[in-house]
């Protein structure tokens, strides 16, 4: 498995490549410029309660777990390109719906198209990793994706927290039609580029039962989902609610993580990457699961300080913690499922990478809340690092079952 296949001389990326890499930046500035207010304007502006506004927000990821399969058997017929493409479209469409809509079943039908957008994460990577092998490094296309994307949310962030305000109707619709425009122009690229033609036609019993009698597709979904939960699924929601309600934290003392984080991903990506290509697959999957247990054990072994700076320090520390594991492992997030695919199945064993994903990142919140709203919160930080080791573990089932059926 360390012999990495995808481990190329890097040679100069295609236009058409680079316009992706823009166009990733754009739709994620779209993203990044209303999310975090978005629940705030459905509470201020048109009245919701913060129980339905959440409801409301976190139906799409709901959504998304049913748009992973949709997508895998979309892609056969539309092409993982063109398959993209509609994808950033559905999401334009839902940001347009929300801002026209002012009831209930409106907000959340915009909701579920942005739900269903997420299948272009498993159609993106497919296209990608296919488009690029043999003419350019994968894993340094993911890196610099990676970087851009992560630049892009932090930018529209800054510029949601300028101009959306959610107390203000007519000033955030403003603000949701543009991430709408930004988000439709992004698709352009993706029109542009031809589907990559498939390896092998589909054979009539591909199917997502078919795929997952393959060992090595189920452990390496079994590590994402362990991974996931022990990185984004818990740290976007739980993170935060751990901090503000039982360790009685200001406001700013979370935002240090969530500052520090993204400008940590952009400054250092590529050296991270540069370190990581050292390592080989299975260490860096090791590695990986690792930063994410220690990130917990940081945060726990901190949490009773009492002085406002150290804390504020801390919380930067742990952001930083938490980017060098997503900088070690995005590099080889796609090209682990393409390595492994059948030829004839590609989409499918993209779609449940993307399952598994969506489904940690979904259930993540849940059990953080449920843990920290009844006052859980000290034993469910050691959990979730629990569940960081447990990823460890999986990762080396993981390159022993590609040792034992190479590809």
């Amino acid at each position: 498995m360390d012999d990495d296949h995808y481990r190329k001389p890097p040679q100069t990326l295609a236009t058409l490549q680079r316009l992706i890499l823009l166009s990733d930046f754009v739709q994620a500035l779209s993203y990044g410029t209303v999310a975090p207010f978005i629940l705030l304007y459905l509470h201020f502006s048109l009245g919701f309660s913060t129980s339905i506004a959440g409801l409301a927000f976190g139906f799409s990821g709901l959504v998304s777990l049913v748009a992973a399969l949709i997508g895998g058997v979309l892609q056969d017929h539309l092409g993982d390109s063109k398959l993209t493409a509609v994808a950033v479209l559905l999401e334009a469409t839902g940001l347009v719906v929300i801002a026209i809509s002012k009831s209930t079943l409106p907000i959340f039908l915009g909701f579920t198209l942005i739900g269903l957008s997420s299948i272009k994460s498993s159609a993106a990577n497919s296209f990608l990793t296919n488009a690029l092998r043999g003419r350019y490094s994968v894993e340094k296309f993911f890196s610099y994706q990676f970087t851009a994307i992560n630049a892009g949310f932090a930018t529209g962030a800054f510029l949601g927290g300028l101009l959306a305000n959610p107390h203000l109707r007519s000033q955030f619709v403003v603000v949701l039609f543009g991430s709408a425009f930004l988000s439709a122009l992004s698709s352009l690229p993706y029109f542009a580029a031809k589907s990559t033609p498939k390896e092998a036609a589909p054979s009539n019993k591909a199917g997502y039962v078919l795929a997952l009698k393959d060992e090595r597709l189920r452990t390496l979904l079994t590590f994402n989902f362990l991974l996931s939960f022990a990185s984004y699924g818990s740290f976007e929601a739980g993170f935060p609610a751990f901090v503000g309600l039982e360790m009685r934290k200001d406001p700013h003392v979370i935002a240090a993580a969530f500052v520090a984080n993204p400008i940590a991903i952009v400054l250092l990506q590529h050296l991270v990457y540069r370190f990581s290509a050292k390592l080989g697959t299975r260490r860096q999957m090791t590695s990986t699961a690792a930063a994410f247990a220690f990130a917990w054990i940081f945060l726990l072994a901190t949490s009773q300080v009492s002085s406002a700076f150290l804390s504020t320090v801390f919380m930067g520390i742990f952001g930083l913690i938490f980017a060098f594991g997503e900088m070690l492992y995005s590099p080889i997030r796609a090209p682990l499922i393409d390595r492994i695919a059948r030829k004839d199945m590609r989409s499918r064993y993209f779609a449940l990478a993307h399952l598994a994903r969506a489904s940690s990142e979904l259930s993540g919140p849940t059990v953080a809340g449920y843990a920290i709203g009844n006052g859980l919160g000290y034993f469910w930080v050691p959990a979730v690092a629990a569940v960081g080791l447990l990823s460890a573990l999986s990762a080396q089932r993981f390159n022993k079952a590609v040792k034992a059926r190479p590809t």
